[in-house]
C-alpha cells in the first residue's frame, strides 16, 4: 500500500466519521448517543463481547451514572436492562443475560466487523474506565438485604469432569492432563455437595462460628459420617462407613490426598529390571486389573469411570439418608448450577433451583 492510498484512506476515514478504529484514543462517553435500536425482522450482530470483566449491577451503574435509565425494555426470562446507542456507523447495545454476566452487540451499517467489534471494545474499555467512579452507586445497591444465591459447586464440577473425560478419550494429545483434571473434579464436586449441605442443613442450635469452623476443618470421611446428627435433613444415626460404596469412596479419597500433595507414596516408587536378558519398566502403580492406579501420571478411562461411579453411589446414599420431604431440595443442589434457600412458616428450609430462582 503506497503513501498515497493510506493518506486517501485516513481522510476518507475522517470524513465519515470512522477515524477513531485507526488511532489509539479512547472512547469518551459522548460518543455514545442513547437510541431506540432500529426495526428489523432479524438480530444480526456484526461485533460481540461476549462477557464483560464486571457484574451486571456494576455495568448498570455505571452506563445510568452516564446516561439515565435504560431505553431498552427488559425480558423477564433473560434480560433485566438494556442499553441501545448510537455510535459512527453502529447500533451497539449493553444488557445483562439471564442476571450472570453483561455483553455488548454492535450492529455496523454496512456489514463491517472489524469496525464493530472495534467499537464493542471501545464500549467495554470506556465502561471500565468509568467503573471506579460508580462504586458508590454500586454500595448503596448492594447494600440493600437480598437472597442469598448460592452456586453449586456439585453441579459445576461434575459437568467439567464428564467434559474433560470426554475430551481425554477424544484428543489424545492432552488426554492425560484433561484425566488429571476429571479425577480432581469428580471428588471436588461432592465434597462441595457436602459442605453445601452443612451450609444449608446445619441445625439452627449448631450456628456458631466455633461450631461452623470445626466443622470446617473436620475430615471429609468424619464429616459425611456426622451429618445426620448436625444437620436436619437426615434421618436419625451416623452413616455407617462399613458399607461397601463408602469404603470404596474413602479409597479414593485416600487416593487424591496422596495426589494433591504430591506424596512420594509407593505407588510412585517403580522399578527397572533385567529378566531373560531383557529389561522391563515394572509400575508399581497397577499390580492387578481391577486396582486403581495409584500414579496421577498414568490415569486411564477406566479409572474415571470408576471414580464417577463411586461419586454417583455416595450421592445415591445421601439420598437414601434423607427424610420425607427433602429429597427434592437435594436434587436442586445437585441439578442447578445456582440455588437459592427459603425457610417456610414450619421452619422447613425449601430449596429453589436455577429455573426457579431467576
Amino acid at each position: 500500500m503506497t503513501e498515497r492510498t493510506v493518506f486517501l484512506r485516513t481522510l476518507l476515514a475522517v470524513v465519515q466519521g470512522t477515524w477513531r478504529s485507526l488511532t489509539l484514543w479512547p472512547m469518551k462517553a459522548s460518543d455514545l448517543k442513547l437510541s431506540p435500536y432500529p426495526q428489523i425482522d432479524v438480530f444480526e450482530h456484526h461485533g460481540l463481547l461476549r462477557s464483560l470483566a464486571l457484574r451486571p449491577i456494576d455495568v448498570y451503574c455505571v452506563l445510568k451514572r452516564l446516561y439515565g435509565p435504560p431505553n431498552e425494555n427488559a425480558d423477564d426470562y433473560k434480560s433485566q436492562f438494556g442499553y441501545c446507542f448510537r455510535a459512527t456507523d453502529c447500533y451497539v447495545c449493553v444488557y445483562d443475560w439471564k442476571l450472570t454476566r453483561c455483553s455488548i452487540a454492535a450492529r455496523h451499517d454496512h456489514g463491517n466487523r472489524s469496525e464493530a467489534q472495534h467499537v464493542v471494545e471501545e464500549v467495554g474499555a470506556l465502561i471500565l474506565d468509568n467503573w471506579q467512579k460508580a462504586q458508590g452507586d454500586v454500595r448503596k445497591a448492594t447494600s440493600v438485604k437480598g437472597t442469598t444465591i448460592y452456586e453449586s459447586p456439585f453441579s459445576t464440577y461434575y459437568r467439567a469432569a464428564v467434559q474433560l473425560t470426554d475430551t481425554a478419550d477424544e484428543e489424545l494429545d492432552i488426554s492425560n492432563s484433561a484425566r488429571i483434571g476429571a479425577f480432581f473434579l469428580f471428588l471436588s464436586a461432592f465434597e462441595g455437595l457436602v459442605n453445601l449441605i452443612y451450609e444449608i442443613y446445619l441445625r439452627p442450635d449448631l450456628r456458631e462460628d466455633r461450631f461452623i469452623q470445626r466443622f470446617a476443618r473436620e475430615q471429609l470421611d468424619l464429616k459425611l459420617r456426622l451429618a445426620p446428627l448436625y444437620c436436619d435433613c437426615f434421618t436419625p444415626g451416623p452413616i455407617d462407613a462399613n458399607l461397601s460404596e463408602f469404603k470404596e469412596w474413602h479409597t479414593v479419597l485416600n487416593l487424591r490426598n496422596d495426589f494433591i500433595h504430591a506424596n512420594l507414596v509407593d505407588g510412585l516408587r517403580h522399578k527397572l529390571i533385567r529378566f531373560d536378558a531383557r529389561q522391563f519398566f515394572v509400575h508399581a502403580g497397577r499390580q492387578s486389573p481391577d486396582q486403581l492406579l495409584r500414579s496421577a501420571g498414568e490415569l486411564e478411562s477406566d479409572d474415571l469411570r470408576r471414580v464417577k461411579q463411586c461419586v454417583d453411589s455416595m450421592v445415591k446414599l445421601i439420598r437414601k439418608r434423607l427424610r420425607h420431604g427433602y429429597r427434592a431440595g437435594f436434587e436442586r443442589l445437585v441439578e442447578s448450577t445456582y440455588v437459592s434457600v427459603h425457610t417456610t412458616t414450619t421452619g422447613r428450609v425449601r430449596v429453589q433451583g436455577t429455573d426457579e430462582v431467576w
